[in-house]
């Protein structure tokens, strides 16, 4: 699974927003809250690619989570009636 955001691209982003807050040093708070933002763009990008890792240990370790969910009713429909029997179905 491809993470929602791609890392590689984030990283000229977070460059790009420190170099605006260096350059903006004159208005320290704004420098500031900047700053703010590329710690929390970067925070954001690392949860996403732990959430996806775990997502795709998820999908391997439960393959039945990427399964179309007509494979999935049609494959519990056909044991519940080799079970009980096609008259409760009909």
């Amino acid at each position: 699974m491809q993470p929602l955001f791609d890392y590689r691209y984030n990283i000229f982003a977070v460059f790009m927003l420190h170099i605006l807050a260096r350059s903006l040093s004159a208005v320290a708070d704004f420098k500031e809250f900047i700053w703010e933002l590329v710690l929390l763009c970067t925070a954001v990008c690392r949860l996403n690619q732990i959430a996806c890792q775990h997502l795709d240990q998820l999908e391997e370790s439960y393959p039945i989570i990427c399964a179309p969910t007509e494979q999935v009713t049609h494959v519990k429909y056909v044991h519940c009636v080799s079970l009980v029997g096609t008259t409760v179905f009909c």
